[in-house]
């Protein structure tokens, strides 16, 4: 496992301090380069010195320091994407039970998230209740600067703000925000354009059938801005899906956007693509709603 130092290391050239900028007045030059190579430990009243000039909360820097099952937060997000995955819809209602029970402000995301998870999973997501993701939804909004655990929580949580068009704006910017900060944490790439992928189609599923269609230039410059931004190929992919869910509906040929869709679902099913089935079914939803926007649009 990396050492503490190793991680600061990490963090600092991410956000392209200098040695200078992070430890004068805390440590000296030469202390400061064991430290960073795992060399030396540090006092904890020093460690935190260091976290606020690099404008990152201890469970953030828990998280990204973290990449095993010993950060308890990072292992249930893990456990309920596996159960989601595995089709273990009884898996995620025992995670829900079990911490919904419990007072801390973590263990309430949990519940929250396996609860949302629950509906995502089903393709159901616009249609489930909101009380019990009431904590979760308090939490993205009064965290102004999001780390990546609020990144994480908005890939799926963005359904909690389907009927509230100001909160999934501000929502938005936040998750480009973030991404925007984190995106050149090397062993966090796969995992932030992949989660940055399925934001954008989210966004643009709920917007869609809210019927919201004023926000084509939002969505336009989102689109523009990550097929540069993306690499990972799973992203990427997730990335073109949307594209051809909005021609779906704003393409004036509405078969030649089909024929786009079917085509491209094919060809995951020949890559046999794990979200092959998630982006069928979403296509098959939104297919009949767009053939009706195309009708009232004539």
């Amino acid at each position: 496992m990396k050492k503490i130092g190793e991680s600061i290391r990490l963090i600092r050239k991410q956000r392209k301090l200098t040695q200078s900028m992070v430890y004068t007045g805390i440590i000296s030059r030469n202390f400061a380069s064991r430290f960073e190579n795992g060399l030396s430990g540090i006092e904890t009243s020093k460690f935190f010195e260091i976290l606020k000039r690099l404008n990152v909360s201890p469970n953030e820097f828990e998280y990204i320091h973290y990449r095993n099952n010993e950060y308890k937060f990072k292992k249930m997000l893990r456990d309920i994407d596996n159960a989601s995955s595995s089709n273990n819809f009884s898996e995620l209602k025992c995670i829900y039970e079990q911490y919904h029970l419990e007072d801390s402000l973590d263990s309430q995301m949990i519940s929250a998230l396996a609860y949302v998870k629950i509906y995502v999973h089903g393709n159901n997501p616009l249609n489930m209740q909101l009380e019990p993701t009431y904590p979760l939804k308090i939490h993205l909004l009064e965290s102004s600067e999001w780390s990546l655990i609020e990144f994480r929580e908005f890939v799926d949580g963005i359904f909690i703000f389907r009927l509230e068009n100001f909160n999934l704006d501000l929502c938005m910017n936040r998750a480009v925000k973030a991404y925007s900060k984190y995106k050149n944490l090397v062993d966090s790439k796969v995992e932030i354009d992949q989660n940055m992928g399925s934001i954008i189609l989210n966004y643009l599923q709920i917007q869609l059938t809210n019927k919201k269609y004023n926000f084509i230039n939002n969505y336009l410059k989102l689109s523009h801005t990550f097929v540069i931004e993306l690499t990972d190929f799973t992203a990427v992919l997730t990335l073109k899906f949307s594209d051809l869910l909005f021609n779906l509906y704003f393409d004036y040929d509405l078969n030649h956007a089909r024929t786009e869709c079917y085509e491209f679902l094919r060809t995951l099913q020949k890559l046999k693509f794990p979200d092959f089935r998630v982006f069928q079914a979403i296509y098959n939803y939104h297919l009949s709603l767009s053939e009706t926007y195309h009708r009232q649009r004539i």
